[in-house]
């Protein structure tokens, strides 16, 4: 289970920055930090959130509901990111912040 989460963190910090914004998208460097920059933001609170809902749920529950949302709706994201070249820079920051809250929000129940 740990290895799959850290899959998921090696997606949004090592693929999403080098290969798919900057090689796939072709971002300039200040389209990339801009992005990145909100992204990150974000996903900050996301944490809280994440860590919120599992206390009202329960650990199993979350894991339970969230594990194939991420599956599914996370590779989703990431396909389309991948194959759309005529997004404008909002969409693709709101596509960016979407991803990282969806695919790393486990990351946010283990550590409350």
């Amino acid at each position: 289970m740990v290895s799959g989460f850290w899959l998921t963190q090696n997606i949004i910090a090592i693929y999403v920055p080098t290969g798919l914004l900057i090689n796939t998208l072709h971002l300039s460097g200040f389209q990339l930090t801009s992005t990145l920059l909100l992204s990150y933001v974000v996903l900050c609170f996301s944490y809280i959130g994440a860590g919120m809902f599992r206390q009202k749920i329960g650990r199993r529950r979350f894991f339970v509901t969230v594990g194939p949302l991420i599956a599914t709706i996370g590779a989703a994201l990431l396909y389309a990111l991948g194959n759309a070249h005529d997004l404008s820079l909002p969409a693709i920051m709101l596509m960016v912040c979407a991803l990282s809250v969806l695919v790393t929000s486990p990351w946010g129940v283990l550590i409350t």
